[in-house]
């Protein structure tokens, strides 16, 4: 093996979220991939930022308070991430995985962190959208294939649950 696949073979994982289940597919896919193979797992979350509404507050639940965009999404990623970590024994590591929270258009921002982050490979889950829908809300996983410069595999939910319910056999 050369150095440059060695190298490449290397670079962390990045695997980005939208808080579904398609992520959740995807984490887990991601997760066991970085364990298996010693690299390092980078979970992005890109808040959604559409240019007619920038600086949008939420207020927390019950609290009454507003508070900024990143801080309900960073809660709200957080929490995606223990409630997941509590109910998957494959994902003990997840806690060490970094996660990274930006702003904009997620299509954009997934090949700027992974070319920042210098990733070996994106991993992403699908919607699984055709048609029509796929054409109005776009793809943000089709866009990641047609546009990255590395590998980027592609997570169906069912494929991630057929996995899991195997090893538990």
């Amino acid at each position: 093996m050369s150095k440059k696949e060695k190298k490449h073979k290397s670079k962390p994982i990045l695997v980005a979220v939208d808080l579904t289940k398609f992520s959740k597919a995807a984490l887990v896919f991601a997760n066991k991939l970085a364990s298996e193979t010693g690299r390092e797992l980078i979970v992005l979350h890109v808040i959604h930022d559409p240019a007619n509404a920038p600086g949008f507050y939420s207020a927390k639940k019950g609290s009454g308070h507003l508070q900024p965009m990143e801080k309900v999404a960073e809660e709200m990623m957080n929490e995606f991430l223990e409630k997941i970590h509590q109910g998957s024994k494959e994902m003990l590591p997840i806690k060490k995985a970094r996660r990274i929270l930006v702003r904009g258009l997620p299509e954009n921002q997934i090949m700027n962190v992974a070319e920042k982050q210098d990733v070996g490979m994106i991993v992403m889950g699908s919607h699984g959208r055709s048609g029509l829908s796929k054409i109005l809300l776009g793809s943000k996983a089709d866009h990641a294939v047609k546009h990255s410069l590395v590998p980027v595999i592609i997570v169906k939910h069912k494929t991630v649950k057929e996995m899991i319910r195997k090893e538990e056999e």
